[in-house]
């Protein structure tokens, strides 16, 4: 059977890595990492780097290169985002076997334009031709983005409550995760591969702005591994979220994944129609609804008490089936 582990993503082995590297080499805040500094009395540095995997591949195949622009940009924002910063500066890096002046400007281009609309700056980054150590014709591209934001509306785990909601924000599709699998169903002609590259909605803009205005609490970004994996980094232990997959709202190209490859994969692997969860009081459900209306956003479920379960995070497929 074909799955995201025999396309050769193994998401167990990404997944002790990031506990090894989070316990062992770095300071990290969920989904990026906070720096304060004496000089900055009041405010944090948020950052983030990130890449779009394999997406590349059809992308510039296909010389959509404004919207490998916004993926790279959204996979990078969209961390940042999780934490309530704002946009500073960005830096590219872009790995080529072969350079193409032309095809790389283009890029470039595209992505500068791009962040100009969230005044952000680029301010340089860094190109390397590597011959032999990528295939031919192949090339990788990753950002890097710092933000800002005020100490006191750092969106945190810990300010996390029992009868807390969460709220999801719709996807624009599988956004930059899972092309690994989705290029192999391609080259079976079990898909479309052109029906999935819509780019990766950007959702800063509005999660800032509800972080600064203190109407959120926390928020994940839905990226590599999918709904339960992201969700259980801000769900702190003592807290648990059941989460009615009846109440996810996919749109076909979801539904015709799951007719593939069974619901348990496609829960691991994609978004499976939400790109992003906001954590916020009951009293604010309204307001934050409405602020976040352009992503189609509803309730998704609400947070309890942990009596004894193992996993602060859980998906229930109708008859208290788990995944």
């Amino acid at each position: 059977m074909l799955t995201y582990k025999t396309a050769g993503v193994d998401l167990e082995n990404s997944n002790k890595l990031t506990s090894l590297i989070l316990n062992n080499a770095i300071e990290n805040d969920g989904f990026a990492g906070v720096f304060e500094h004496p000089l900055f009395k009041d405010y944090c540095l948020v950052s983030s780097t990130d890449g779009i995997g394999t997406k590349i591949e059809p992308l510039f195949k296909r010389k959509m290169y404004k919207q490998a622009a916004v993926d790279l940009i959204a996979m990078n924002f969209n961390d940042i985002a999780a934490l309530g910063a704002k946009p500073l500066f960005f830096l590219d890096y872009i790995a080529v076997n072969k350079l193409d002046p032309d095809i790389i400007s283009k890029f470039i281009i595209c992505l500068k334009d791009e962040l100009q609309k969230y005044d952000c700056s680029l301010l340089g980054g860094e190109t390397s031709e590597l011959n032999n150590l990528l295939y031919e014709n192949s090339i990788d591209i990753s950002g890097f983005i710092v933000g800002l934001i005020k100490k006191e509306n750092i969106l945190k785990k810990e300010n996390i409550k029992e009868n807390d909601v969460l709220i999801a924000l719709k996807s624009s599709g599988v956004h930059s995760n899972g092309f690994s699998l989705l290029r192999e169903l391609d080259k079976k002609g079990l898909i479309n591969i052109d029906d999935y590259l819509e780019p990766t909605r950007i959702y800063i803009k509005e999660v800032s702005t509800l972080a600064e205005e203190k109407k959120i609490i926390s928020a994940a970004n839905i990226t590599g591994g999918g709904i339960i994996d992201n969700l259980k980094r801000i769900i702190p232990k003592d807290l648990f979220v059941s989460i009615d997959e009846n109440k996810i709202k996919k749109d076909e190209n979801f539904i015709r994944l799951e007719n593939i490859l069974g619901k348990p994969e496609c829960y691991r692997t994609f978004n499976m129609g939400i790109g992003f969860i906001l954590v916020c009081n009951k009293d604010d459900v309204d307001y934050v609804l409405d602020k976040t209306k352009k992503f189609d956003s509803y309730i998704l479920g609400k947070i309890v008490k942990n009596n004894g379960y193992k996993e602060t995070v859980d998906i229930c497929f109708g008859q208290g089936n788990k995944l």
